[in-house]
């Protein structure tokens, strides 16, 4: 589990998260963790009541996470398709928006993220300076845990998709004419 852990944090962390509570109350107490603790407080309302369910075999009142961590951890193992999705980039004819995580890590570091944001033809691009994507912006722990723009930002994040659309700029027909 020491190899997983170091080449792969986010498959570590995902099969390490604790997949159930025996109720949503008890599942409400994880809100302090570094994990939940800069969550906005709508999007933490949602997870409790979207990302967990039922536990068949358990206890009334008893509750899992939706998605088997299993499950997660294999979406974060799978390799193939961020290098297809590298490749495609400049093949795209239609309108990419990026929105940055401050703190790169998921993306393999500054100077590959960079590039990545510019690698489609036509794109724009916001960077949140103080978000990362599952690393921690806090002093005490640079590692998986805040940070997520989705998650803590979502005013900011719709607002930067309002005007990537409200901004779009298709290129002109290749005969100039509209």
């Amino acid at each position: 589990m020491a190899l997983v852990k170091k080449k792969h944090p986010l498959v570590f962390a995902a099969l390490k998260r604790r997949p159930e509570w025996p109720s949503i109350e008890q599942a409400a107490s994880v809100r302090p963790t570094p994990f939940f603790a800069t969550w906005h407080p709508e999007v933490f309302d949602l997870w409790l009541s979207h990302a967990l369910v039922p536990l068949p075999s358990g206890d009334e009142g008893s509750v899992q996470l939706a998605t088997p961590k299993w499950g997660e951890a294999a979406v974060f193992a799978e390799t193939e398709g961020l290098g297809q999705g590298w490749d495609k980039l400049p093949e795209l004819r239609v309108p990419v928006g990026f929105v940055m995580a401050g703190v790169p890590t998921a993306t393999q570091g500054e100077e590959a993220t960079r590039e990545m944001v510019w690698r489609a033809p036509i794109c724009a691009n916001e960077i949140f300076s103080d978000a990362g994507h599952l690393v921690s912006n806090s002093k005490a722990k640079r590692s998986e845990t805040d940070g997520k723009i989705v998650q803590e930002k979502p005013d900011e994040l719709a607002d930067a998709i309002a005007r990537f659309i409200g901004n779009l700029l298709l290129p002109a027909p290749e005969n100039g004419k509209l």
